[in-house]
């Protein structure tokens, strides 16, 4: 590595190690001035609530390293700039692209970065989080408490489970209502006072049970009611150890583990457009850093370049812009008005095409 990359190297991780702790404390400010209002109402401990923070800096890193690296390749530029050292190094002929070279370098792993953290990491903390919040601090019951409250499954075979609460450890439901769906419509529904696993079956008691059928002219439904005291439902593959199985939210999970859900939701006949956007984003978000990085120097390096003040405004302004057009094509996406793959990748295309360009005249 020659001199003047080090030197660019050097000054470019010095600013985007200031920018990463300044953005980290100004989203750490304006989330405790959102939430304190429900931590003095719930009587958190100061143990619970800076726990509750420190799990939620993986996630801060991943969300603003897009906007860290512009920021910091904008201002990195900047000083070089204001010092004519940018001049000194293009009139001894080392040209933009050879320059910047550490900054694209630093973007790329930012890429590595922003993934490895998504998969491995993230997830994990994103669980901890929630369970501080929801556990430690609001007092809520956990998700995997031995009793279960407001339970609701979605198992094979488009079958929906909804209960009053599931001991796991007794296995057993109470006010339980099943559904069995075929092509969008009922075919059956079980209500019963308590289902218990027995023999290799739940078998419901206290109930009743409702079938739909369409009539003989095929023109309407006709539904028949029986009642019983105890019904075993052969029919029913969800197991207890299925039923107790806990399914993070979106944003604790990996890319495995989202595209778990969505092949099994998709078995069953479910909509996964949701899911689908999110499982997509996963994989286009991290290339952000490097269209940003791109950005960044396009801007700096253009005729008008921006000052200091100038190119925070300018940066805050495009990451702003980022973000409301990820989640404009992400609300289409989730709403089936486009496709949940062109949801994910729009704006990082959009972005990337934009910066390509602004590259490609900077190095003519």
């Amino acid at each position: 590595m020659r001199l003047h990359d080090r030197y660019v190297l050097a000054l470019f991780l010095r600013v985007l190690f200031f920018c990463i702790v300044s953005l980290a404390l100004i989203f750490l400010l304006i989330d405790l001035f959102e939430k304190i209002d429900d931590f003095i109402d719930h009587d958190a401990r100061l143990n619970d609530v800076v726990q509750f923070y420190v799990y939620m800096l993986p996630e801060i890193l991943r969300l603003t390293l897009p906007v860290n690296i512009m920021l910091a390749t904008i201002i990195s530029l900047g000083i070089l700039g204001r010092h004519n050292e940018i001049v000194a190094f293009l009139a001894s002929g080392v040209s933009m692209l050879r320059l910047t070279s550490p900054i694209l370098l630093i973007a790329m792993v930012a890429v590595l970065l922003s993934t490895l953290l998504a998969e491995y990491v993230v997830p994990r903390t994103n669980s901890r989080m929630h369970r501080v919040l929801h556990v430690d601090i609001q007092k809520g019951e956990a998700q995997d408490a031995r009793v279960r409250h407001s339970f609701a499954f979605h198992g094979e075979g488009d079958v929906h489970w909804n209960a009053k609460s599931f001991n796991t450890r007794n296995q057993t439901l109470r006010d339980v209502t099943v559904f069995r769906y075929r092509d969008g419509r009922v075919v059956w529904r079980a209500y019963a006072e308590t289902a218990v696993w027995e023999d290799n079956a739940w078998v419901f008691h206290n109930g009743v049970l409702r079938t739909f059928v369409p009539d003989s002219l095929g023109t309407g439904i006709r539904e028949h009611m029986e009642s019983f005291s105890s019904h075993r439902f052969h029919e029913l593959a969800e197991t207890p150890e299925d039923l107790a199985r806990l399914e993070p939210v979106p944003e604790a999970m990996n890319y495995v583990q989202l595209k778990s859900r969505v092949d099994r939701l998709q078995k069953s006949g479910a909509q996964v457009n949701d899911y689908l956007v999110d499982l997509y984003t996963k994989i286009s978000y991290p290339f952000t850093c490097l269209v940003m990085a791109l950005l960044g120097i396009g801007l700096s390096a253009s005729k008008r370049k921006p000052g200091l003040l100038t190119g925070v405004g300018l940066t805050l302004t495009i990451a702003f812009t980022y973000l409301a057009l990820t989640e404009l094509s992400a609300a289409l996406g989730k709403s089936e008005s486009i496709s949940p793959l062109v949801a994910a990748w729009f704006s990082p295309v959009l972005f990337g095409v934009a910066s390509i360009g602004l590259f490609a005249r900077v190095n003519r």
